[in-house]
């Protein structure tokens, strides 16, 4: 599709250039060239470093078939350098078929590469780091040199719901800004009026958005965000509706909007989402970090000392406040 997009606009600009390339087949030709051509690239590149670490994930597509990603790391004249290698799919998501997958892919690119390994970088799931058949048990064999690494932005994630998720304030605030974003995403009528409220006030209009995603903190960090920013929108919005004068709104609706109002105008209520945004802002900065494709260990450690000073901080003052 790209393909025939650009053959469009090339004819645009007065170049011709015929059908006979311009179909679904020659277009998958064409990519299956650049393929190789990428390949035998990472080969030559592979070939020369002596060691290389591998970095692999799961995946779906849109038919809902689990298909494996993996990536090469390596260091050339000090420089790190990361490529993606291939992906394939997987029958199913175990470890015999995901070892399996990694071995085609990793033999495709490099015939060297288990002599060269030293590294293997997974998330956290018992299919790959379970220490008798997980995937890297099996791609280690009796290799005890090489290192195992859960992703760091991925253990972040992870630490940090275990830290907050039983805390009664935060289950409040997810509750509130997942049912604000239903609220709102589910109903256009709501939604329309809401940039009407932004409007009315001279403000940019800011919807709700979801809490969850692919990274969870930067995800609920700007759904938090966008409350704390268009509060005076969505409070005028939300008194608007539940009020009694409000004309085409059903009882349902109005009970939410008084909910959802309620909670807003909580005063320890907006003190804790301020506190949530400060500490979720640190968070995401380090992810961001985190998942910098040429992060050394180092780096890493460095990006952690900052987050983790600041975040003592707020633990004294609030320790001497309830003194």
């Amino acid at each position: 599709m790209f393909g025939m997009i650009v053959c469009s606009l090339d004819e645009q600009k007065g170049i011709a250039l015929g059908a006979t390339y311009r179909n679904k087949t020659q277009a998958k030709e064409f990519t299956q060239y650049i393929a190789e051509a990428e390949r035998n690239e990472i080969r030559e590149m592979l070939k020369n470093t002596r060691f290389l670490s591998i970095m692999s994930d799961g995946s779906t597509d849109s038919s809902v078939k689990e298909e494996e990603l993996v990536y090469v790391r390596w260091s050339h004249k000090g420089k790190i350098e990361r490529k993606f290698v291939g992906i394939k799919s997987v029958e199913k998501a175990e470890a015999a078929h995901i070892t399996s997958a990694i071995r085609d892919i990793m033999e495709g690119v490099c015939e060297e590469w288990e002599s060269k390994l030293v590294a293997l970088a997974t998330d956290g799931a018992a299919v790959m780091v379970g220490a008798k058949s997980g995937v890297v048990s099996r791609l280690k064999g009796n290799r005890a040199y090489i290192i195992r690494i859960h992703c760091m932005a991925h253990r972040q994630e992870l630490a940090f719901m275990d830290a907050i998720n039983s805390h009664v304030m935060f289950q409040r605030v997810e509750e509130f800004l997942s049912g604000l974003y239903t609220f709102y995403h589910t109903s256009p009528l709501n939604r329309a009026n809401l940039v009407n409220s932004f409007q009315a006030l001279g403000h940019k209009p800011l919807v709700p958005t979801r809490i969850g995603g692919i990274r969870w903190v930067g995800h609920l960090l700007r759904s938090l965000d966008h409350f704390l920013r268009g509060f005076q929108g969505i409070v005028q919005h939300l008194e608007q509706i539940q009020s009694c004068d409000a004309e085409n709104v059903r009882g349902v609706q109005q009970a939410k909007a008084r909910k959802y109002y309620s909670t807003a105008r909580e005063a320890v209520f907006i003190r804790f989402c301020g506190f949530l945004h400060d500490t979720l802002t640190h968070l995401s900065n380090l992810s961001v970090s985190l998942q910098r494709s040429t992060i050394t260990i180092a780096e890493a450690h460095s990006c952690l000392s900052a987050p983790q000073a600041v975040l003592k901080k707020c633990k004294t003052q609030i320790l001497v406040t309830l003194k």
